[in-house]
């Protein structure tokens, strides 16, 4: 169910680019080039990072609307 809603972040314009902003700054800074290389380590860490995505997309606040979901509080 995580994995699913992704697609639905990226397609969001209201907050793709703060998503890859905290991605680079919290996941991908923290990695050694080992692991950056390491596809599997990289779905871990991604799947990681949905996760704590996932209850700030169906929050009440954020407006997500399953009918309109390139639209968002967040760029009002």
């Amino acid at each position: 169910m995580i994995i699913s809603c992704f697609p639905r972040i990226l397609d969001n314009p209201d907050i793709c680019e703060m998503i890859i902003s905290i991605w680079s700054e919290d996941v991908w800074k923290s990695l050694n080039d080992k692991q950056k290389t390491n596809i599997e380590y990289l779905m871990v860490k991604t799947k990681e990072f949905i996760q704590k995505l996932y209850p700030v997309i169906y929050a009440e606040e954020f407006k997500f609307k399953e009918s309109d979901y390139t639209m968002s509080a967040a760029g009002d």
